[in-house]
């Protein structure tokens, strides 16, 4: 886990992924990503957290950002099929292969992403608070 704060901010560990707490599919996705991160690089944050909204206000980023998945990685905040990659290329096999998806131009895999996250409460649905997760993981979560 990388904490290191150079900018007097709170710290906030890293690679950090930050999803919207209340979608279903979303939920789903941590726990697929907490299953299969063995080496349990990743901790995670909902949008709605108060560290997350201060860091997308330094970061100058919009509530927009909030259709997509994040990850903060200390130097940088890639979201869309970017933040993807990222997570697949730090997964387990066989789910490290999604991160081929990276060979498909940018423009097409954003465009895919932007469909399923705007369907996802329509498919998915919305729960009431982030799902429930196992005192294990606990740890990793904001």
């Amino acid at each position: 886990m990388d904490t290191n704060s150079k900018d007097g901010h709170s710290e906030i560990p890293r690679p950090l992924i930050i999803f919207d707490g209340v979608c279903a599919m979303c939920n789903g996705f941590v726990n697929l990503v907490l299953r299969h991160d063995k080496a349990a690089r990743f901790f995670f944050a909902s949008n709605t957290s108060p560290v997350i909204k201060d860091l997308l206000a330094r970061e100058q980023l919009t509530e927009e950002v909030f259709k997509s998945v994040l990850v903060f990685d200390g130097s940088r905040i890639l979201n869309r099929s970017d933040a993807v990659v990222f997570i697949a290329q730090h997964l387990d096999f066989p789910f490290s292969l999604i991160a081929l998806i990276r060979l498909i131009p940018r423009g097409i895999r954003d465009g895919v992403y932007a469909i399923v996250a705007r369907l996802r409460l329509r498919i998915a649905g919305k729960v009431d608070e982030c799902a429930l997760i196992a005192p294990e993981w606990r740890h990793r979560i904001l």
